[in-house]
This record gives C-alpha cells, structure tokens and sequence, in this order.
C-alpha cells in the first residue's frame, strides 16, 4: 500500500540528461565580496575552452550565464556576447545592491528558470574561466580573481558573491562580515534549528545575527554548566543569518557588534543543524563568523498537502544504460524508489525496485536506481518513508545499540538516573555521526547526567559511560572507561516531552567501554 504523508517525486527517463537545481546551491564556489554598491555595474563573463576532457566525446566553448538573487529571482542571462562572432556569454548588471547572490554557468543548450531551476541538455563537456570585474574600482583595490571550472554533459557549476552596502551612507547599518565562512542551506523555515560548540576544548560563546545585523539571540555557557555554547530557534525566516563564535568574555551587540578580550587563538567545533560539523579558530581578541541559509519550506507541487522531496540532479548514462539520482536529504531519513512502465497506473501498485534507502551524511542523497531504463521507458517515484525499525542489541556499539524507542520531534530530555554508576556521561549523536550534546554532571542530579536539545525527525544515538568519557565532535567517536561492570540507564523523561510515550528507558553493561543506545524521532 502506499506510504501515508510521503514526498512524491516523478521522473520519466526518456531523453539525455537532465541537472535541475532547486534553492540556493549549497555547494556554491564563492567568489567573496565583489564590492560596495557604489562602485558602478556588475560585469560577470565565461569564457568558453574547447580543450577535450576524456573520456566524453564532445567539446564545447559555448557557455551560458544567469545570475539569481537569494530569493531564486532571476536577474540576468546571456547565452552568446555576438552570435557567432563570440560564443562566450557575458552579463552587465547595471542596478546592484546589497545582497548575495548566485551566478550559474552553463554550456549551450542550457535554460534558465526562476527558482534557481536551470536545466541542461548539453552533451559536450569543456573548461571555462569566469571573470568578474566593476565599472570603476577605488584606488588602491586589487582586481577580481578569475576562477576556472569544468563542465561535463548536463552539468551546471553554480558560484556566490556578496555585494556590501555604501560605507559612506551613515543611515546604512553595519556591514556583514566579509570574511564569514559559508555553510550552505543547513536548514528550512520549518524546522528548528541548533547551532552548538558542543565538544570544542575551549570555553565558548555563540551569537546568531540576521542579515542586517540584528542580534537574534545568544549563550554562554550551557544550563548543565558546560563551557560551551548553544543556540536553539524555531521557524527562522528564510534568508541568510551570520553566527559569530568567541571565547569566554565576549561581548555581542546588534549592529554585527563583537567585542573580545581573549588574548589567544582557540581551536572549536561547530554543529550546524544535524550532520554538519565545521571546524574553526577564534584569532585572539576576535570571533571567527560563519554565514548560512535557510530555504523556504518544503513545496507541495501538486497541491496534495504532502512536501515533495527536492530533486538536485537526474543523469542517464545511455552507454551504461543507467539512471542516477540525487535528491535532497537529512541524514536520518528513509526513502523507497518505486518503477513503473505504465504511468496511468496506481502509484501504490508499482514495484518498489529499493527500500529502506537511508540518506548518506550532508544536504543529498545520490544513488544509481536502475540499470536498464531505456529498454523499459521507465517511469520512477521517490518516496520518503518512515524509518524501519531498529535492532535492539546488547549496546556494546552504535551498531548493536539498545534501542529506546520512537517519540514526536521536538524537545528531547534524556537523563541517566537509575543508573548503577555512581558517576556517568552521556553523548547525543545524529545519524550522521555529528554530536549534538554531552553532558558530565546536571546540577540537579548530582553526578548523573541530562541533555535537552530540539530534534527533527531520524535516527539518533546515544552514548554513555563513567567520569572521564571522551565525546569527540564526529564519527560516533567515543572514548570511555574501561572495566565497568555496573549499570547505565538512559531515560526519555516523558514529563519534559508530554508527547513521548511513557516508560521509554533502558539499561545495558559494557565492560569495554560505552554503552549505546537508539532512538528514533518522526
């Protein structure tokens, strides 16, 4: 029967290959500030290299341009700067402002639409160059960098730049930080959204801004007396936001305003929504920024009240005579792929050729899902399905973890009261291995540990072991005292989470170290 709730995605693989983008790109190249919005017009040109790329057959030097603002409007495009005197495609963009924004580059045969959905049907493969340039440069600023690219058939190589407002307009507010570190989309206006130092060595500070530089919210220390940092918000509004990370004793104001006095650089981790960890520094007396994205919530196409999962990318090979494809994920999420070679029939009555896909670690999922879809002019769906259950082991690893159970998303309390050990710790992890929190002693349970943190729907893990546990940033990785032979018990407080079912606890030994446990949100 068919899945209740699920995203619904249909692909007819009938002709050459096809790459649709959809939101901003999270993998965008980033080209950096290209200057204040007083500087004159914007020139963005790509220069074409017929230069063969085995193993494809055809060359090209015929590139195509677009340029989108944040929102997916499209602003400019150019397919030839003079027939067939220049093939290479050039955009002047005579009105900039403040912002950020994306270009995509093609080969010919590529089309532009808004939403940042662009669709290739080139067949050929090339280099390129894209050079940026302004209509007047002060005195004293270097040009642009020309940065090259490879395009292969059907490929669109997306970039980002930045346009900062005139420093010498008083009413204007501060500018962004030009020297963030973008993250990407790492989540939408729907789901709540955790930025933490969890794990880091060194005591942390954390603040959230928003485009204009709004201070939106920041933390010190965590409620169970943790030196590091986290921040929890619901429903952020699509757009971009700034995080600012320092060291103990900095000082956050509206306005991009930070003020440190810690006189050493300090090594931190950042987890970013769930299965993103970054790594950063904080120079002495400064923070280190990130910037991010927040895309709009999932669409419902077809007016059927279920989101429809986002497809990044569809390629045929008719060599091999396959189908890929790639679709954007969370790391906890299920999929099936369902096939069908007559499309008036009943979804719920077509084949489930693969179930039980779990979504790879990052923003998308990428698999081959036939190898003979020519032959059969296939049609396929996509399908985001609820997560199987877990195999309950005896917890002596992640992968024989004593499994808790299933709750709502939302809050996720957990503590280890009834435990045996006198003295524990304990871990969350997300599916992809990222650590979302830890905790040694809660204030109010003595020695005994708790962790609250808001959850979206997959898989997670939990980790617990005695005094002097290691929980280290990525890769369910976890060093814990060896030799205990008592009892940890983990608990979802059904009181904190009144949706949780009651009585969700569980207990295990491991003489060898941690014991783990599962669970599953949705």
């Amino acid at each position: 029967m068919r899945p209740a709730n699920l995203g619904i995605l249909i692909i007819l693989v009938l002709s050459s290959a096809q790459a649709l983008s959809q939101a901003p790109p999270a993998r965008a190249r980033d080209l950096g500030s290209l200057g204040d919005v007083n500087w004159g017009y914007v020139q963005l040109e790509a220069t074409g290299q017929a230069t063969p790329i085995p193993p494809f057959f055809l060359t090209s030097s015929d590139t195509e341009l677009a340029l989108y603002d944040a929102n997916g409007n499209l602003l400019e495009q150019n397919d030839d700067i003079a027939g067939q005197a220049n093939r290479n495609s050039r955009i002047t963009w005579n009105t900039p402002a403040e912002g950020r924004y994306y270009v995509a580059v093609g080969l010919n045969d590529t089309v532009f639409g808004p939403g940042f959905e662009v669709t290739s049907s080139s067949l050929a493969a090339g280099r390129y160059s894209l050079s940026p340039s302004r209509e007047t440069l002060p005195n004293g600023v270097p040009p642009f960098n020309t940065l090259g690219g490879t395009l292969t058939p059907t490929v669109i190589n997306w970039f980002t730049f930045t346009i900062e407002s005139d420093p010498t307009d008083p009413t204007d507010p501060a500018d962004p930080p030009t020297n963030a570190v973008a993250l990407g989309i790492i989540g939408d206006s729907t789901t709540p959204l955790q930025l933490t130092t969890a794990g880091s060595s060194i005591d942390t500070e954390i603040a959230l801004y928003g485009s204009e530089g709004n201070l939106i919210q920041e933390n010190d220390d965590l409620p169970c007396g943790n030196r590091q940092a986290a921040i929890t918000v619901a429903n952020l509004t699509p757009g971009t936001y700034y995080v600012a990370v320092g060291q103990y004793d900095t000082v956050f104001a509206d306005g991009f305003g930070v003020q440190s006095t810690s006189g050493n650089a300090g090594d931190f981790f950042l987890a970013a929504g769930l299965g993103q960890t970054f790594s950063g520094q904080t120079p002495p007396n400064g923070v280190q920024w990130f910037t991010f994205l927040i895309s709009s919530s999932p669409r419902d196409l077809d007016g059927d009240g279920i989101p429809e999962v986002k497809l990044v990318e569809v390629i045929h090979d008719p060599r091999g005579d396959t189908t890929q494809l790639t679709w954007e994920s969370t790391p906890g999420q299920f999929f099936e792929v369902a096939k069908t070679t007559d499309l008036s029939a009943d979804p719920a009555t077509w084949t489930r050729i693969l179930t039980e896909i779990e979504a790879t670690p990052g923003a998308e999922t990428s698999l081959i899902v036939d190898e003979a879809a020519v032959e059969a002019q296939a049609f396929y769906k996509v399908f985001e399905t609820r997560s199987p259950a877990l195999p309950s082991g005896d917890g002596s690893s992640r992968e024989q973890a004593i499994g808790l159970g299933r709750i709502p998303t939302g809050e996720l309390v957990l503590d280890t009261t009834g435990s045996v050990v006198g003295d524990t710790e304990i871990g969350l992890y997300g599916a992809g291995g990222d650590l979302l929190a830890s905790n040694d002693d809660d204030p109010d349970l003595g020695l005994l540990s708790r962790i609250s943190v808001c959850v979206t729907p997959g898989i997670y893990y939990v980790a617990t072991g005695a005094y002097n546990t290691t929980f280290n940033p990525s890769g369910f990785s976890v060093v814990a005292p060896f030799g205990i032979t008592d009892a940890f018990t983990v608990n979802v407080v059904s009181e904190e989470n009144g949706a949780a079912p009651a009585g969700l606890s569980s207990s295990g030994v491991n003489t060898g170290g941690a014991v783990w446990f599962s669970l599953v949100v949705e």
